[in-house]
């Protein structure tokens, strides 16, 4: 089975207003001469992490990150797919935030570890910048265990309904955290229509507040699966 994990740049604007403490919107580089003895040097608004650096963080937390996965497709033997996030450091190399741009693997349990993970994590300054971010990356490794057999590809139609109808409630998630931008879910359908995974990947930093209490609200759905074995639907939220 493989878990691959994809790092991108983030180019989306921030809410400066809204909880959780909002992240700024990203600025344009700038170049800042800074005088010393041994002449000038250019420091840059934004700049890239070491990649050196950030491999060997992503080494130490890969373990956890298989562990979350494995425990989670005991609960789901269709689970598998691709995690794409982003990362904003500080010049302290600690992380300014971190979220899931896109995914099709479709589990906030294994997503949340995953990000939780690299919140925590610091990847030293940035190379000639007050603030760093990842570069776009694909860092992918290969589970221990049997491929398992993966789920159907659904299609919209059979989870729009529902979802529609749960309009209001998810708008009032996005709302109390202050959420911007657009939401994505996958969803693994049962058949009969019960959901036995959902994951949400979100534009802007602002959404990564309002992901739990969406999936709880998608959690509780009845979606249609008429079919003997799971299906997969990934779908843009109301």
């Amino acid at each position: 089975m493989t878990l691959t994990v994809v790092l991108t740049p983030f180019y989306g604007n921030g809410c400066s207003s809204a909880p959780p403490p909002p992240p700024e919107p990203p600025k344009e580089e700038k170049m800042v001469m800074h005088e010393k003895s041994d002449g000038p040097t250019v420091e840059y608004d934004l700049g890239s992490i070491d990649p050196n650096v950030a491999k060997e963080r992503f080494d130490r937390l890969k373990d956890g990150w298989n562990a979350c996965y494995m425990e989670a497709q005991q609960k789901n033997e269709a689970l598998s797919g691709k995690i794409t996030f982003t990362i904003r450091t500080h010049k302290d190399g600690s992380v300014k935030w971190a979220f899931v741009t896109h995914t099709d693997l479709g589990d906030r349990t294994v997503e949340r570890c995953v990000i939780d993970s690299v919140k925590a994590t610091n990847f030293g300054p940035p190379m000639d910048a007050k603030e760093g971010e990842i570069k776009e990356k694909t860092y992918g490794w290969e589970i221990d265990g049997d491929d398992g057999r993966p789920a159907d590809m659904g299609i919209e139609s059979a989870v729009r309904p529902a979802i529609e109808k749960a309009r209001g409630r998810l708008k009032e998630c996005q709302s109390k955290a202050g959420a911007q931008g657009t939401f994505e879910a996958t969803i693994y359908v049962a058949p009969k229509g019960k959901p036995k995974s959902i994951g949400i990947a979100v534009s802007d930093p602002t959404g990564d507040g309002a992901i739990d209490c969406i999936v709880g609200v998608l959690s509780k759905l009845t979606y249609v699966n008429k079919s003997s074995y799971t299906t997969k639907v990934t779908v843009d939220l109301p």
